[in-house]
């Protein structure tokens, strides 16, 4: 029986004595979850550089009408490219951190090992979940975006 109680004892404390380095399968996981986070970045950065086009596009196309009613809409369009225009910078500092983060990642993957310190996956975790974050934030000012847009459409017609 002491010896079940010593084992037992060993085994509580070993579990608890500090971190362990992340499994080959746990790094392969995270990987799959950084992948479709850079998708989701991807997409959104994407959608600020085409909402940017449009937006100043529009504005051309409401200097051309002769009504000075539209003025409004027009500010409220030149309000937006400037939002669009800071996201946008926001974005690139942001792609920036994430492909240092890839970079991190991809050559722990490639030294054959596939082992991640635990602080170096707590960082690249950090990083993912901003990713994620940021990618909420830049589709709502999006979608708030496609909505003045429509509207600005909708007046050319």
């Amino acid at each position: 029986m002491r010896f079940l109680i010593a084992c037992l004892s060993l085994l509580i404390l070993s579990a608890c004595s500090g971190e362990k380095p992340p499994k080959e399968d746990d790094v392969n996981r995270f990987s799959s979850y950084w992948d479709s986070t850079t998708a989701l970045v991807t997409t959104q950065v994407t959608g600020i550089l085409k909402a940017q086009e449009e937006a100043q596009a529009l504005i051309s196309a409401l200097d051309t009408l002769p009504d000075a009613a539209e003025t409004g809409l027009k500010a409220r369009l030149t309000r937006k490219l400037q939002a669009l225009g800071k996201a946008s910078e926001a974005s690139f500092a942001f792609v920036n951190r994430w492909q240092e983060g890839a970079a991190r990642l991809n050559a722990i993957k490639e030294s054959g090992n596939g082992t991640l310190s635990p602080s170096d996956l707590q960082e690249l975790q950090q990083l993912e979940q901003e990713g994620q974050q940021q990618a909420k934030t830049w589709a709502s000012q999006l979608d708030s975006a496609r909505v003045l847009f429509q509207e600005a459409r909708m007046t050319l017609k």
